[in-house]
Order: C-alpha cells, then structure tokens, then sequence
C-alpha cells in the first residue's frame, strides 16, 4: 500500500507529482525518520563529512540499488540515488534535520515548563 503525501491530496488523483515535489518528499520523510530515532547528531555528522563525496556516493548507491530496492522498493531507492548524488541536496537534508530537531527540542521546553 502506497502512503499518499499531504500534498498529493491538494493536488488530487491524476497529477503525477514532480521530481521536485518527490525529493521534497523524501527529504522530509528521512529527516523525520532520523530525528525519530533521536540519530539527529550522527546523521548529521555522517553527511556533512561525506557531503564533497556526494558523486561517488551516489554512485555507489547506484551500483548496490538491488539491495537497497528490497528494502524501500526501486521508486524510493532511486530517489535516495538522487538525493545523495548533490551536496545541495545533502546541505537541504542537513537543514531540515536540524529544523525538525529544533522544534522537538522547543516542543519538550514547553512540556517541562507546564
């Protein structure tokens, strides 16, 4: 079963989303991930040294996608491919990590006052 996006509902059924609107997605669904299992500083570290290694990164992301496909599937794997194939795209994932992190960190603040 295929998990539909928020924005995939505005859009309604027959608009095939954009490449952009794809990576926009995954950006946002491996940050929440990340910042889910509380792996925010390890993630983080992890991209920002391998960020000038973008390219063989995805290269080599490309060249072990059948393994990985069976995991997430061919569609989110080549995405993933993608995504870690341009530093901007890394520098993006960073920042939304960080965002993410920050806000749950602002949400417990708030917990704890109350």
């Amino acid at each position: 079963m295929v998990k539909e996006s928020k924005g995939s509902e505005r859009r309604g059924k027959g608009h095939e989303p954009s490449d952009a609107e794809k990576a926009q997605d995954l950006l946002e669904r491996a940050s929440r991930f990340i910042v889910d299992k509380g792996m925010e500083v390890p993630a983080i570290l992890f991209l920002e040294a391998h960020k000038p290694l973008a390219n063989l990164i995805g290269h080599a992301f490309w060249l072990t996608m059948p393994f990985w496909a069976f995991f997430w599937g061919v569609g989110t794997a080549n995405e993933l491919g993608r995504l870690f194939s341009s530093p901007e795209m890394i520098e993006k994932l960073i920042q939304r990590i960080e965002d993410i992190s920050d806000q749950k960190m602002k949400e417990k603040g708030k917990a704890r006052i109350k």
